[in-house]
């Protein structure tokens, strides 16, 4: 089994398998097409958080409504200021 070479490009569409495509696999085959665009998309967006300065530096915090730190759409930076994306 061989593995999805995904380039970091952004992909401005993603296929929509038609009933008349035929199931082929391959590098090109239609049946691999939305797997390589969103592999692609995925390198993508992943390189650009990466490549921000601080991305490590942000973390979600916990509070009495949110134990656990991921509804309350609030995160702290690295040296104590708050973000919040508003909304739950």
């Amino acid at each position: 089994m061989s593995a999805i070479n995904e380039q970091t490009k952004w992909e401005d569409e993603v296929y929509l398998l038609a009933r008349e495509d035929r199931v082929e696999g391959g590098i090109y085959g239609p049946s691999n097409k939305q797997a390589r665009q969103l592999a692609n998309r995925t390198r993508y967006l992943k390189t650009a958080v990466e490549s921000l300065q601080d991305y490590r530096d942000y973390t979600f915090f916990m509070t009495p409504d949110d134990p656990d730190g991921t509804v309350a759409g609030a995160c702290r930076y690295a040296g104590g200021e708050t973000l919040s994306r508003g909304g739950a």
